[in-house]
Formats: structure tokens, C-alpha cells, sequence
């Protein structure tokens, strides 16, 4: 089995290198253009301003009256039907002395309030290298992210038959 794969290596060989070949050259860099790309970014900042808030220093609130008042309508009276009109009554009473109370009563206050909110910056940064080079007479080019330190750079050429 070994002697038949050694004589098929001579001919793999002879066939393969008459159908391709490659070998290594300089080829002088025509250009090195940098190429930017657009970043966005959100950035953070503050806002802020004063606003009025209303302080009520009454403790008692509309519903509160109403309770209280309904509570003292319905104890005045005695009869059933009449505690309910009462209490009703007083409900009424007692909801609207507090919120005249309230509208009396409260101081207005100025804080500052402060909001984050966000804006959108653009921001180029190098991306890589365009370099053009030339070589038989033609312009070819690649992109790296380094910058070619030389005048020329080393090409590859690969032949083979057509």
C-alpha cells in the first residue's frame, strides 16, 4: 500500500506545480487616506428649575369634615329618618367648612427640582487605513486598522494558467 501512494506523489507534484505557482514582490504605496466613522452617544446632564408646591397645614381634609360632620348631623336628631337627613346635612356642612379652611390656611413653597435628561453627540474616530498601492501598471487597494510604516509593501502573486 506504501508503494503505490509513493509513486503518485512524483506525478501529484509535476501537476501541481505546473498549474500554479506564487512568489513574493514589492509594490510602492501610492496613497494612505484615513477613514472616520460617526459614533453617537448619549450623554447624561441635568436639568433643573424651581417649582411652587402648595403646603396645606391644616390637617384635616374635605372628607375628613364630611365625616365629622355627618357624625354631629346624625347625633342631633332622634328619629331614624331624620338622622339620615341630618347626617347628610352635616356632611355637607362639614366638607365645605374645611375646604374654605384649607384654601386659607397653606403656604407655597419653591423647591428645585432637578431632571436627568440625555442629548445625542456625534463623534468621528479613526475606523482603519485606505492604502492603494501599485502594481504592473495597475492601482489596487486594502484596508488595515495600522498605518504602513514603509513606502512599499510586499504583494503575493499568484499565476496560473487561464
Amino acid at each position: 500500500m506504501k508503494k503505490i501512494n509513493l509513486l503518485f506523489l512524483p506525478l501529484f507534484l509535476i501537476s501541481s506545480f505546473s498549474t500554479a505557482g506564487s512568489y513574493s514582490s514589492e509594490a510602492p504605496i501610492v496613497s494612505v487616506e484615513r477613514i472616520y466613522q460617526d459614533r453617537f452617544i448619549k450623554e447624561p446632564y441635568q436639568e433643573c428649575y424651581i417649582k411652587e408646591f402648595y403646603q396645606n397645614n391644616n390637617a384635616m381634609t374635605p372628607l375628613g369634615g364630611a365625616i365629622i360632620g355627618g357624625l354631629i348631623g346624625s347625633s342631633l336628631s332622634k328619629k331614624k329618618k331624620k338622622k339620615k337627613k341630618a347626617a347628610i346635612l352635616g356632611a355637607l356642612l362639614g366638607a365645605s367648612m374645611f375646604q374654605n379652611s384649607q384654601s386659607n390656611s397653606g403656604n407655597i413653597i419653591r423647591k428645585e427640582v432637578c431632571e436627568t435628561k440625555y442629548r445625542r453627540i456625534t463623534s468621528s474616530r479613526l475606523a482603519h487605513y485606505l492604502v492603494k498601492y501599485e502594481f504592473n501598471g495597475q492601482i489596487f487597494s486594502y484596508t488595515t486598522e495600522y498605518k504602513p510604516s514603509a513606502e512599499t509593501i510586499k504583494v503575493r502573486v499568484q499565476v496560473s494558467p487561464e
